[in-house]
């Protein structure tokens, strides 16, 4: 494992530093690498794939890294000036963060449902499947698509949720979605945030987390949009915030020409604080 983080990190891909363990930094780094070669984000290394990145940082030996290619195959839009596409997904362990998008954002509980809150959950899950198209259902391509993810701990049962051929009522399915929610990544993506961030999370949450462009997601500084839905109790109420959430941020030409910025963000916050009691939307990052 020490050598993979070494290769990785010689390839140009962060992985920090080289301590032989398997965490959310290198695994980063890791999927990362897949992507730019076309590889399936398979969660842990099996020992033919980590020789193979070893090799290849040998044979690089000081050459430009090929993590430069990596940028370029995430950031820019398969169609420039053309408006996102809203979409979502239900991600499984290895499937985040997904590559090729033009930006994403992550759905995270800070715990997983109870009977006290089941319906809450349900609300919440009913308003994102219902406000959002599949990312199988759009003909655009991932470069022109802003993703909203929701993390499943089974893939196959992630899979299933994203099929077209799913006959599913939105409350089977997300009955299903809520019972196997991937609690265990929501705590990875709160902690990389208020590690990376300073800032503390203690609502109920959901947090809606956007990152604009996509592979920005981890990265210390950069700058992360953060819609809170801790007061968020009503079905309509959650269907208007993750509709605004489209309108105003998933599908906004400047966000995503530009990346977040203090300047080309502070109007939206502003609106949205206007219009919206329910749930406020921050700039976290930003000092």
């Amino acid at each position: 494992m020490r050598d993979l983080q070494e290769s990785l990190n010689a390839l140009g891909f962060d992985a920090g530093p080289a301590d032989g363990i398997f965490g959310l930094r290198t695994s980063r780094a890791l999927n990362a690498y897949r992507s730019v070669k076309g590889a399936p984000f398979s969660g842990y290394p099996l020992a033919k794939e980590a020789e193979a990145i070893i090799s290849a940082a040998r044979e690089a030996d000081g050459s430009q890294p090929i993590a430069v290619a990596a940028t370029a195959a995430v950031v820019p839009p398969d169609t420039p000036g053309v408006a996102p596409v809203p979409t979502r997904v239900f991600a499984g362990p290895g499937q985040f963060p997904p590559s090729r998008f033009r930006g994403y954002g992550f759905l995270a509980f800070p715990a997983l449902a109870s009977e006290y809150d089941f319906d809450r959950h349900m609300k919440l899950c009913q308003a994102y499947v219902n406000s959002l198209p599949a990312t199988s259902s759009v003909k655009q391509p991932r470069g022109d698509q802003f993703v909203t993810v929701w993390p499943i701990k089974d893939k196959r049962l992630a899979s299933s949720l994203n099929g077209k051929f799913l006959r599913l009522e939105t409350s089977a399915k997300c009955s299903k979605a809520i019972d196997d929610y991937d609690d265990g990544q929501a705590r990875e993506v709160l902690a990389n945030v208020r590690a990376a961030q300073n800032v503390s999370l203690d609502g109920r949450g959901p947090y809606l987390f956007g990152w604009i462009p996509a592979n920005e997601y981890g990265q210390a500084g950069k700058l992360i949009l953060m819609l809170d839905l801790s007061r968020v109790t009503t079905y309509e109420q959650a269907l208007v915030q993750l509709q605004s959430w489209q309108q105003k941020i998933a599908t906004n030409p400047e966000l995503l020409r530009d990346g977040l910025s203090v300047e080309n963000i502070r109007r939206t916050i502003r609106d949205w604080s206007d219009q919206h009691g329910q749930a406020f939307l921050m700039l976290i990052g930003a000092g």
